[in-house]
């Protein structure tokens, strides 16, 4: 059998099978409450008979905890807001450091995440797949004075929602730059 169809995606939420399982409990009939719920009768068989844990999952574990992906997600939500959006190979990045600072096994080949760990990641996900950005295109790049003063006004609206105005008044956070350093 093909690992592809030894882990085929579940079409059901854990909410709904929770759900369903507390109909079988309340008398209604597998069938019914697998119809009900949109979950699938014979995994929900086996979790009412105990054969599988109620919130046991089906593929492989993830390289990072539940918790180091939610902070994870919570990092590239905030940079995406503060107007910093990642690309993915920021991603890749920041999961290579982060799995060797954790000295968890790094089982990714040549110790960087591939593109199948990133889709997994995104189905995991769903709420960062239009945060990151993938390439910026040519136009887009291109400063013009409207677009430098948009920013400016949104890293103030951020630094303002997080209540950090303070910082603009703070001496040691003057710098001064000469653009022929810039190359």
């Amino acid at each position: 059998m093909s690992p592809n169809k030894l882990y085929q995606s579940t079409k059901y939420s854990p909410e709904d099978m929770g759900r369903a399982i507390a109909a079988v409990k309340g008398e209604k009939s597998v069938a019914f409450a697998s119809k009900q719920f949109n979950a699938p009768q014979v995994t929900l068989f086996y979790k009412i008979q105990g054969k599988y844990e109620v919130n046991c999952r089906i593929r492989p574990p993830t390289i990072l905890t539940q918790t180091d992906e939610q902070h994870l997600v919570h990092w590239l939500l905030n940079i995406s807001d503060a107007g910093f959006p990642a690309t993915t190979t920021q991603l890749f990045d920041s999961v290579q450091i982060l799995v060797k600072k954790l000295n968890k096994p790094n089982v990714f080949k040549n110790s960087r995440p591939s593109q199948k760990w990133f889709n997994s990641f995104i189905k995991r996900n769903p709420q960062i797949s239009e945060k990151l950005t993938q390439n910026l295109t040519q136009a887009r790049f291109q400063p013009t004075e409207e677009k430098i003063r948009s920013w400016l006004h949104e890293i103030r609206s951020y630094i303002d929602s997080k209540d950090l105005s303070n910082i603009f008044y703070d001496p040691r956070r003057i710098y001064d730059a000469d653009e022929t350093a810039f190359s």
